[in-house]
C-alpha cells in the first residue's frame, strides 16, 4: 500500500492570512501551522534562489516527525543551461537539501514548453541527467510540452525509476501518464491558472483516478490555484474524498 501525500505548491501566501492563518500566527509560524493540517508542501522557491541547508535544517525542526517535502529544482538547471553542464549546480542542490534529512521526500524538475524533444538534444541531455539524481528518494519531472508525450519517454523513466508529473492546467500540455514507483499530480486550476477552483464533481473523477495507484505506489497530490486560498479548499476537499 502507498503513501498519500496531500498539500499545496508553497505555503507563504499573503492572502491566506484570515482565509487560512490566523491573524495572530506570525509568518515565521506559517510552515509550523500548515504542517498541523497537510502532511506535506512543494517547496517552489527552491526554484528560484537557493537556500542554505541551515534553513531547510529548521524547516525540518518545526514541522511533525511524519512531514514531508518535495523541493523543486532549480531554475538555473532546468530553464537557463537545459541540463547542459549543470553537475555543479546539482551538487550544490543536492547538498543543501540534506538539511531536511529523512523529511526531504522528492525533487521535481519542471522543464518549461520550449524544452523539446527533437531541439538542442534534449532527449539525450535528460537521458544523461537522470542517473545523476538521488536514489533515495523520488524524482519527478514535469514537462510542459507534448513531444515528450511519447512510449521511448516513459519507458526511459521507468528504467531509472522517475517519475512522470500529471499536470492539470488551462495553458500547458499534459498527459495522465504514471511512471516509476510514484503518482504526482499538480493542480494548477482547471480554468483560470493558479486563480480556479477545482468542483468537487472534478475531485471526484480525480479520487476515482488515483484510488487505484494507491495500492502499489506513493501518489503525491499538490494544488498550486493558490489564489483567495483556492488551493486549501480543493487540498481539503479530496483528501477527505480518499481518506
Amino acid at each position: 500500500m502507498g503513501k498519500l501525500w496531500i498539500g499545496t505548491s508553497g505555503w507563504v501566501y499573503k492572502d491566506w492570512r484570515g482565509l487560512f492563518y490566523p491573524k495572530g500566527v506570525a509568518q515565521r509560524d506559517w510552515l509550523t501551522y500548515f504542517a498541523q493540517h497537510f502532511n506535506t508542501v512543494e517547496v517552489n522557491a527552491t526554484f528560484y534562489r537557493p537556500f542554505p541547508s541551515s534553513v531547510l535544517a529548521r524547516w525540518r525542526e518545526i514541522t511533525p516527525p511524519e512531514f514531508a517535502f518535495t523541493l523543486k529544482g532549480p531554475r538555473p538547471i532546468t530553464h537557463l543551461k537545459r541540463l547542459e553542464s549543470v553537475d555543479d549546480e546539482l551538487r550544490q542542490f543536492v547538498e543543501s537539501s540534506e538539511g531536511l534529512g529523512e523529511k526531504l521526500s522528492a525533487m521535481l524538475w519542471q522543464f518549461p514548453p520550449s524544452f523539446k524533444v527533437g531541439v538542442d538534444d534534449s532527449l539525450e541531455r535528460l537521458t544523461a541527467f537522470l542517473p545523476k539524481l538521488p536514489r533515495t528518494i523520488h524524482q519527478v519531472v514535469e514537462f510542459r510540452h507534448k513531444s515528450w508525450f511519447r512510449d521511448d519517454v516513459y519507458a526511459l523513466l521507468n528504467a531509472h525509476n522517475v517519475g512522470f508529473c500529471i499536470n492539470d492546467s488551462s495553458r500547458w500540455a499534459a498527459a495522465e501518464v504514471v511512471t516509476g514507483d510514484v503518482m504526482y499530480i499538480r493542480f494548477h486550476g482547471p480554468t483560470k491558472l493558479y486563480a480556479s477552483l477545482y468542483s468537487p464533481e472534478q475531485l471526484a473523477a480525480w479520487a476515482d483516478k488515483i484510488r487505484p495507484n494507491l495500492a502499489e505506489r506513493d501518489v503525491y497530490i499538490y494544488f498550486n490555484n493558490d489564489y483567495g486560498g483556492r488551493a486549501i479548499q480543493n487540498a481539503r476537499e479530496i483528501r477527505d474524498m480518499l481518506a
